[in-house]
């Protein structure tokens, strides 16, 4: 979530689907400007697994200082969107020489959402995060 101040608490409520989390004194996790408006990014502190594929309403309520000391909450209305896990497939090519590299050309389906990061394991200590690696 990210905000253009720096909230004193943000609560996370999921309407049941998992326990609400209550963050006091939260630390951004990233900050930079833009329009000349400083931003701060925050993120949940664990990771969760949803039940399903879908579009999930939660609400997030953040308490914003204000100047005066007062502070007021901002509440925020979002959709969770949870999609299918994309699949990893490939193809691989060799000319069958010891001293030649195996090419590797990457096949996956992002399921409707775009494939954005590779990491391949040769299991060898060696790896690469490249679409398309040779080994």
């Amino acid at each position: 979530m990210t905000f253009p101040y720096q909230p004193t608490q943000i609560k996370w409520l999921f309407n049941g689907l998992m326990p609400d989390i209550t963050v006091n004194s939260p630390t951004y996790d990233s900050s930079w400007i833009l329009n000349g408006k400083q931003l701060y990014r925050y993120q949940l502190p664990s990771v969760f697994s949803l039940p399903a594929v879908g579009i999930y309403p939660i609400k997030v309520l953040a308490q914003n200082p204000t100047p005066d000391g007062c502070s007021g909450e901002q509440e925020i209305n979002y959709d969770l969107q949870v999609f299918e896990r994309p699949s990893g497939t490939f193809n691989l090519n060799s000319n069958g020489c010891l001293s030649d590299s195996v090419r590797f050309t990457d096949l996956s389906n992002g399921n409707g959402r775009p494939v954005v990061r590779w990491l391949w394991d040769f299991n060898d200590g060696g790896v690469a995060d490249i679409q398309n690696p040779a080994h």
